[in-house]
């Protein structure tokens, strides 16, 4: 303890000149250059009381070469020092307090620990101890003068000085970032600063936008919209106030907002006096509350243009007026932008968009217009219609419409015919099972025996195993019944496609299908018990109709072939007398579908007079090939899924499946007939190999060929 006090006692303050003084090379920091914050450093090293330098430099001294002193520690302070001798604050001879280290152990200690003892302080320090200076009844004058701030860096400091300690502490621990403290510093009520202080140390973050409408309120701020035809200066002339954000960081607020209206006011007052002038429309200034004005009888639009409710025959009439407004709407940002605002721009654009409203369904009128604030533009119309009111309609247009709803219900009608799904539901009997003593487990384990055992005894049954499937057919097809509330699980749907129902072909079958139908509902019974109830010659036309309205051959391109599925067209058709020319021929509609080089071909194959028909437009050539294959009762190549169109690229296939290296094939698998006129289609090969024997298809390797064949 005595040695350490006589070291003390050992160390010698004095005062010496500014120039005696130099960094020493020992310094850690001697090296680094002048930081940002060195000016205001130097604003407290010299006040107007002589108190300014606080803290001595700890010297050692100086060696030849060097100056008589040398800082081993106060490099920041002697740069301060320079900054005021550079500007002309204090001469070269400027009294400086230093404290001599005689010892090594003493400049030893100077050099490492007082440099490396120093923390940075905390920003929450500073405003705490002024905070603290407050407390001991320090004027603001006298804090500010004493720590050489500026008023307007002082007065910033005061505010967040007068935070709740919660704010402070919830900053010190890096739970609130600094300019969440300013926000907070914002609010008047300290209740308030506490809850978000609370809020960030138990959650991690401030509710920003809740606090930001706490200190707004009603506030009215200079980047109102109104403040795009009424200049500041002008609100300012009128004697309106602004107040300033304290920190700067957001917009000024309107203290008095009732002058800024009444300019507004003016300023629309003109423009909707100029539109009623020009168009003849009422025209009215919107209230503080922005709604628009809808006299009696007239109607209220959205605030927003609908361009999906506009009719197809008055779209391409609106697109062209929505481009003017377009137009319109850049002109006057950019009028804006220069401050040269066109009263007559302003109206014309005013009413071109309000035009757009009365587009819909039909063309309206406009009735009135009320004129609000807008922050882009300056104004934007808010639009009431007047009523509508159809011009009265021809007895030739009530005809026409009369005649064409009596067509499309006929039509409805005819389709209804076709319709095989009904809504009706199947009754279905409570069953009563004895679960007692068994856990999920069991009863899973025992209704899987259970299952086992009913498919072995049906697998003996034949008889039983077609009323089931042809019931599970049934219910399939013409009922909504979920597919898992039956035992067998066996999916049938009915053929669907974008085209007409052909009556002599599918709608034959959906014909007897809707009669199936129509006795299993009228029945009443299950659909087990139904088809059991059958005779074995009805269950089996039944199955019948309902296996073939099943198949679907349908391919939407000519490069989706699929082959799995037209090998099996094939085998179905060898267990048939297939003989599609007794049933129908080419009408007019699957004619029309095909071009022009097609239907030649066609009309070569009828031994038609292919010159003379060569000159006849497509209809009248239509025409003529229908009427001779329903004579001849002729039907074109390749819609009978004929073994010869499957075996066409039967080798093409087993070259593919016997390609060790999977090379694609060639471009043999379509063949495209192209007409005079350029037009084309594709006639889809088909290559199913001619035998199956030995190879094993799956859908996967069916989906790879197709892709491969596609290709």
């Amino acid at each position: 303890m005595t040695q350490v006090t006589a070291e003390i006692a050992a160390l010698v303050s004095m005062t010496v000149p500014l120039c005696d003084i130099g960094i020493a090379p020992e310094n850690p920091r001697a090296d680094l250059p002048a930081d940002d914050d060195i000016p205001n450093l130097a604003q407290t090293l010299v006040t107007e009381d002589g108190a300014g330098q606080l803290v001595p430099l700890f010297v050692r001294k100086g060696k030849k070469k060097e100056n008589i002193w040398m800082a081993l520690d106060g490099r920041r302070r002697l740069l301060a020092f320079a900054y005021l001798l550079e500007n002309g604050l204090i001469q070269n001879d400027h009294a400086v307090r230093i404290i001599v280290c005689e010892t090594k152990e003493q400049q030893a200690r100077a050099t490492v620990i007082l440099n490396s003892e120093r923390a940075q302080p905390h920003p929450a320090d500073k405003i705490e101890a002024i905070a603290k200076l407050l407390q001991k009844k320090m004027s603001p004058g006298d804090i500010g003068r004493a720590l050489n701030y500026s008023a307007g860096e002082l007065n910033k400091l005061l505010r967040l000085a007068t935070v709740h300690p919660r704010v402070l502490e919830a900053y010190r621990a890096d739970k609130l970032r600094e300019n969440q403290v300013k926000l907070l510093a914002r609010l008047d009520d300290k209740n308030a600063q506490k809850e978000q202080a609370d809020r960030a140390f138990d959650y991690g973050w401030i509710d920003e936008a809740r606090v930001m409408s706490q200190i707004r309120g009603d506030k009215t701020l200079v980047t109102d919209a109104r403040f795009t035809v009424v200049t500041l200066q002008d609100y300012l002339g009128a004697g309106g106030r602004v107040e300033r954000d304290l920190f700067g960081e957001h917009a000024d607020s309107v203290i008095d907002s009732e002058i800024l209206e009444s300019l507004w006011q003016a300023h629309a007052k003109d423009v909707a006096a100029a539109i009623t002038g020009k168009y003849g429309v009422e025209t009215y200034v919107a209230g503080v509350d922005r709604s628009a004005v809808i006299p009696d009888t007239m109607e209220a639009t959205r605030s927003y243009i609908d361009s999906y409710a506009v009719a197809n025959d008055l779209k391409a009439e609106f697109n062209s007026e929505r481009a003017v407004v377009n137009a319109f709407e850049t002109e006057l940002n950019a009028a804006i932008a220069d401050g040269a605002h066109d009263p007559n721009r302003v109206v014309e654009y005013l009413f071109a968009y309000a035009s757009l409203h009365t587009y819909s369904s039909v063309r309206r009128e406009i009735g009135a217009i009320t004129i609000t604030p807008d922050k882009a533009t300056g104004f934007k119309p808010l639009v009431a219609l007047k009523p509508f009111v159809p011009v009265p309609k021809t007895e030739e247009q009530l005809q026409a419409e009369a005649e064409a709803a009596e067509a499309k219900q006929r039509q409805d009608e005819a389709k209804s015919a076709y319709t095989v799904v009904t809504h009706d539901r199947i009754a279905t009997p409570k069953m009563k099972v004895d679960t007692e003593g068994l856990n999920n487990s069991l009863h899973e384990r025992r209704t899987d025996v259970s299952t086992k055992a009913l498919m072995r005894d049906l697998a003996d049954d034949p008889e039983a195993a077609i009323i089931v499937l042809g019931a599970r057919l049934l219910v399939d097809t013409v009922t909504h019944a979920y597919e898992g509330d039956s035992a067998a699980r066996i999916s049938c749907k009915p053929y669907e496609s974008r085209f007409e129902v052909i009556p002599a072909l599918d709608g034959e079958i959906r014909i007897r299908v809707r009669a199936w139908k129509d006795a299993f509902v009228a029945s009443g019974q299950r659909p087990i018990t139904f088809v059991a109830g059958l005779a074995m010659g009805d269950r089996l036309q039944m199955m019948a109709d309902l296996v073939a309205l099943s198949l679907d051959l349908r391919e939407h391109a000519t490069h989706s072939v699929n082959s799995s599925r037209r090998a099996e067209a094939a085998e179905i058709k060898t267990l048939i007398v297939q003989d599609l020319a007794q049933h129908w021929t080419p009408d007019q509609e699957f004619l029309s579908a095909h071009p022009k080089s097609l239907l030649m071909a066609m009309a070569e194959d009828l031994e038609l007079d292919t010159t003379a028909l060569a000159k006849c437009k497509k209809r009248e050539l239509v025409l003529q090939i229908a009427q001779a294959a329903a004579e001849k009762r002729y039907v074109p190549k390749g819609l009978d899924w004929s073994d010869e169109v499957v075996e066409a690229v039967a080798s093409d296939l087993d070259d593919e499946l016997d390609d060790e290296d999977g090379q694609q094939g060639g471009d043999d698998d379509q063949s495209v007939l192209v007409d005079d006129d350029g037009e084309g289609a594709f006639e889809p090969a088909n290559d199913a190999p001619e035998s199956d024997d030995g190879v094993r298809f799956d859908d996967d390797l069916s989906d790879e060929l197709d892709d491969d064949i596609a290709a």
